[in-house]
């Protein structure tokens, strides 16, 4: 099914909706490309190459605690395994001081 919804061209749209001023629709937009980028090396890199990464930061910065939590997995599954260009791509973004941002905020 991943693969399908990848192949209909849905992760461009998805990345999109991550922009929507609902934190719903950004949460569940986050939601379904953290779904998709699990252990989907293919996705993972149509997520990066779709522009997620400076998008899933800004919601890291300024979403509600829900909407980072999915934002926080799909970073997670695009620097897990897959390609070392998405892991490049994501620390390349400046995300490392973001997330340390976010962690040191639920301390």
């Amino acid at each position: 099914a991943k693969v399908a919804v990848a192949a209909a061209g849905a992760i461009p749209h998805l990345v999109a909706l991550l922009k929507a001023t609902m934190s719903d629709s950004q949460r569940q937009a986050a939601r379904a490309l953290h779904n998709l980028t699990s252990k989907n090396v293919d996705n993972k890199t149509a997520v990066v190459e779709a522009g997620a990464i400076p998008r899933l930061l800004a919601l890291l910065k300024h979403g509600a605690p829900p909407v980072r939590e999915q934002a926080i997995g799909v970073l997670r599954n695009l620097t897990g395994g897959g390609r070392p260009e998405n892991k490049a791509a994501v620390a390349g973004a400046n995300a490392i001081p973001v997330l340390l941002t976010v962690l040191r905020a639920v301390e």
